[in-house]
């Protein structure tokens, strides 16, 4: 597998061998994670059509495996913009976005503040117009803090509690893909935001959760954290089901504490009528007693 800088230094040779290419930028530096040997790079180019072709980088940068195309599967998002995302055989992926000098400054760069890239950390490898001189940043900031209103948290909890609604349809129906699909996500979210808030409170300050949540088991307590892993659930409806339960808790859990730090209260006789209604709802004749 290459080096770090065999990398670099293969990237380099190419945007010097390139007179279209302004500018390269190594994007988001994040430290040594185990089975990560992935580097992120933007061009700054004068002509954005040069790069439209999948052949642009098929060559010279190894043997290469895969290639996505993320500017198209996500056009408006990487509006002005060519995404070449690779692996090459020998381990290494790199991800290459071709853009011009504006449309950098005006979808990576934010106004009236020095040198904050949106996305996390960079740093300028090559400028051959010195336009990007003063500018760079080499600290991850992966770190997040925020305390609700009262008009935040009882909206979450409203949230949760008809998200988890919709989910016990889908399981009542077997309806399994969509089941999961809302456990994971519309459940899942709310949940995770229910969490962060407590942790943050209960920190007192901000706290570093990493990509997805990564590290929360780090702020939970031994039962908490437990009680957070059985809301994962497998392809089958009594680990759905305790799935739900898990949910339920964990929301629970954490939203009392909460409610408790921003001076309002959990809605505790909402949450026992909801589950009054989804126990009978379970019941194939609990509405007709």
């Amino acid at each position: 597998m290459r080096t770090e800088q065999e990398v670099i230094n293969q990237i380099l040779s190419y945007a010097l061998s390139v007179s279209d290419i302004q500018a390269v930028i190594r994007t988001n530096l994040v430290p040594v994670r185990k089975y990560l040997y992935s580097y992120e790079f933007y061009f700054i180019v004068e002509n954005i059509e040069d790069f439209e072709a999948d052949e642009t980088f098929e060559k010279c940068f190894g043997e290469r495996i895969l290639l996505y195309r993320g500017d198209r599967n996500y056009p408006d998002m990487l509006d002005g913009m060519k995404a070449h995302l690779m692996v090459y055989k020998d381990g290494i992926t790199l991800v290459i976005n071709a853009i011009t000098n504006e449309k950098f400054w005006e979808k990576y760069v934010k106004k009236n503040t020095e040198n904050v890239w949106i996305s996390g950390t960079y740093e300028v490898l090559l400028d051959k117009n010195s336009k990007y001189t003063d500018v760079g940043r080499a600290e991850e900031e992966l770190f997040f803090y925020e305390i609700p209103t009262v008009k935040d948290f009882e909206g979450c909890c409203g949230e949760f509690y008809w998200v988890l609604k919709t989910y016990t349809e889908y399981v009542l129906r077997k309806e399994i893909p969509a089941a999961m699909f809302y456990l994971n996500l519309s459940v899942r979210d709310v949940v995770n935001r229910m969490i962060r808030w407590y942790i943050c409170l209960q920190n007192g300050k901000p706290v570093e959760l990493g990509i997805l949540d990564s590290y929360m088991e780090n702020y939970l307590s031994g039962d908490m954290w437990a009680c957070y892993c059985e809301t994962y659930a497998c392809a089958e409806e009594a680990s759905m089901w305790k799935a739900l339960n898990a949910m339920a808790s964990v929301f629970h859990m954490a939203g009392e504490k909460v409610a408790a730090w921003i001076d309002t209260v959990f809605p505790c006789k909402q949450a026992q009528d909801m589950w009054e209604f989804l126990k009978r709802l379970k019941c194939s004749d609990g509405f007709n007693k």
